[in-house]
């Protein structure tokens, strides 16, 4: 597959990179904290140890919380969920063998594992207990614990590759997946032909009716579960697309996400998708028709950023093909 120069990926450098702590942008992009709270007033993911959120039930019949109401009994107490609690959900949950959450402190860091090789090598995920940023990756481990580890193993790969503070271009695309990535479903070849020639008004107005019937969202990255609280305009994420069989779109919604779990680790894993950044289309979210009020019935906003022409000489990993969900 090409990977044409173009606008994005000039931001990209296939050597490794200095980087400061990051959030997702509207465009789904990695940007350094600093220049994020300058486009938005957004929560600003960051690692520090000390950080805590402030708690309120989410509405888990709103888009993309509906997609997390198999864990309301996480998700609708008074308060954010107990390490103790997401730990029994790991223990029952299959994928998550050997898995579970340890509080992220300034006495974890003496044993000077990076994040990813602490999951690695022990298991151990290092979670902040009152943030929404860790919450959310939690719930995504639970959900595509395939594709999770997958992005894991990758990143460990990387490791000797990087210096001090830097990632490598694959390790920056693997951090897209892991914040911002949406994996999608379509029954209808043609629909992806639409995302991917940026056809907004024929992927959302003119085919309105498709979406959620023959064409179906899952959110992966836990950024935009957590921008999502408050959401903003030209959020968009960054799409691991799938060609599915006709009824898989109308199969029930954990039917699916099981299903997607394995492509997607699968399609990682062998670097069919998402070992560039360049090569993964941008799925506003704002024109998903469901995702907001009045998404798919006007003309998409083309002076907004995230419903942007497709770049010049731009040329996408191509959708990978399913097979049908085994009973």
């Amino acid at each position: 597959m090409r990977r044409d120069q173009s606008p994005d990926a000039a931001r990209y450098n296939p050597t490794p990179q200095r980087h400061a702590p990051a959030t997702v942008s509207a465009d789904s992009t990695v940007v350094p904290a600093s220049e994020a709270r300058k486009r938005s007033s957004a929560p600003q993911p960051g690692r520090r140890h000390d950080r805590t959120d402030d708690w309120a039930p989410l509405d888990l019949a709103r888009p993309p919380f509906d997609q997390l109401a198999d864990r309301a009994d996480l998700l609708s107490g008074r308060d954010f969920p107990s390490l103790d609690a997401l730990n029994q959900a790991m223990a029952a949950t299959p994928g998550c063998e050997g898995l579970r959450c340890v509080e992220q402190n300034q006495f974890l860091f003496r044993d000077g594992l990076h994040f990813e090789q602490r999951i690695h090598d022990l298991g151990a995920i290092a979670t902040r207990p009152r943030t929404w940023h860790d919450l959310f990756s939690v719930l995504m481990w639970l959900r595509y614990p395939r594709l999770k580890r997958a992005l894991n193993r990758l990143q460990i790969a990387d490791l000797p590759l990087q210096g001090r503070g830097n990632r490598t271009r694959r390790q920056q695309s693997l951090a897209h997946v892991d914040e911002a990535g949406l994996l999608v479903a379509s029954e209808d070849p043609a629909l992806f032909d639409r995302l991917d020639a940026h056809d907004w008004r024929g992927l959302f107005l003119e085919r309105r009716a498709d979406w959620h019937r023959r064409i179906v969202v899952h959110v992966f990255g836990h950024a935009l579960f957590e921008l999502s609280r408050d959401p903003i305009p030209t959020m968009a994420g960054k799409v691991l697309w799938f060609q599915v069989p006709d009824g898989f779109c109308t199969q029930p919604f954990a039917t699916r996400a099981a299903a997607l779990d394995r492509a997607a680790a699968d399609a990682v894993a062998t670097g069919a998708l998402g070992w560039d950044p360049a090569g993964m289309v941008s799925l506003p979210l704002s024109g998903v028709p469901g995702w907001r009020e009045g998404a798919g019935q006007s003309e998409p906003d083309t002076n907004s950023e995230c419903f942007r022409e497709r770049p010049a000489r731009r040329s996408y990993c191509p959708p990978v093909c399913m097979p049908a969900i085994q009973p």
